[in-house]
């Protein structure tokens, strides 16, 4: 396998930096693992030579098969899938390809992470000195301990403690004290 780069790869690679104006590391990154798909192609199709429009949706699968078990996180994989995924969409625009092998294979599933959270006395410890800050009686203290009080006692994910309206209040169950405040925070 040959460790120089492909006409049609350097062509690619120079159109991500001169006319999408990519980030180095995204060249970088697609260069590598455009090199690891050349050299894989090299070695299962038995030539130095690779005609990209040999490629089919059986020699992606072997190909990312072959990712997995080299050790490839799901993560990598995935963004090596991507760099060849762009890669046939550059050949078959340039009209070098009639289809694009890459489309017909999913990518890997990633695994979910779950958000990290506080325990119940980082949280008292949080509340806390936000409540003593909003002693204080600045504007932007008394709003954030509104604003974490809510998330807490609520359960509020963020996107919806964004979408807090006024309507959205039970007012009622507000002192009366606490109404000026709640109206001038809002």
């Amino acid at each position: 396998p040959s460790d120089e780069t492909s006409p049609e790869i350097a062509q690619f690679l120079t159109h991500l930096e001169k006319e999408r104006d990519v980030s180095p590391n995204t060249t970088t990154a697609y260069r590598r693992d455009l090199q690891g798909f050349r050299t894989f192609l090299q070695a299962h199709l038995g030539t130095p030579e690779v005609a990209w429009e040999q490629v089919d949706r059986l020699t992606m699968r072997s190909w990312l098969a072959h990712l997995n078990r080299s050790g490839l996180s799901k993560r990598s994989s995935a963004r090596a899938l991507s760099a060849v995924r762009s890669f046939y969409r550059f050949l078959h625009r340039s009209d070098l390809v009639e289809t694009n092998p890459a489309r017909a294979v999913g990518a890997p599933k990633l695994e979910k992470r779950l958000p990290g959270h506080l325990d119940r006395a980082q949280m008292e410890t949080l509340l806390s000195a936000a409540a003593t800050r909003a002693q204080e009686g600045r504007f932007t203290d008394v709003r954030d301990f509104a604003i974490l009080e809510l998330f807490y006692t609520a359960g509020l994910r963020h996107s919806e403690l964004r979408g807090v309206n006024v309507a959205d209040l039970d007012l009622i169950a507000v002192g009366a004290l606490a109404h000026p405040e709640l109206f001038s925070w809002i």
